[in-house]
């Protein structure tokens, strides 16, 4: 798991994380401190923070496997992003083709709004 896949995580799921596990990844992961810098602060062993830190990445890795919510969000910011260059790029002297562009956005936000609204009602 990538550096950037860690952060979207913890961003993203890190209230399911005890507070010791929350402030180990966070200085492990986003404030670059050793294992053994950890230890020393708070009275473990170095193998202490690692399995800690393994059964924080598990339950983060688990949480995104069950509810999704991160792919969910990139799929949703991809299919507006392009909703909104098909706008932008719209000849607004072509009406015909205007209303069909302006139709098809409709189309597209009413069945993103239904994806959403699954979303919301999904059984965990």
């Amino acid at each position: 798991m990538d550096i950037v896949e860690r952060a979207r995580l913890f961003d993203f799921y890190s209230g399911l994380l005890s507070d010791k596990q929350r402030e180990y990844y966070d200085l492990y992961y986003n404030e670059d401190f050793s294992l053994a810098e950890i230890a020393e602060k708070f009275g473990f062993s170095r193998q202490g923070i690692w399995d800690a830190l393994g059964r924080a990445e598990n339950t983060l890795s688990e949480a995104e496997r069950s509810l999704g919510f991160i792919s969910f969000m990139e799929g949703l910011a991809n299919e507006l992003a392009g909703i909104g260059r098909e706008l932008e790029e719209m000849n607004l002297e072509d009406k015909e083709a205007s209303e069909e562009i302006i139709s098809k956005s409709a189309r597209r936000l009413k069945s993103i709004a239904s994806e959403e609204l699954k979303w919301n009602t999904k059984e965990i």
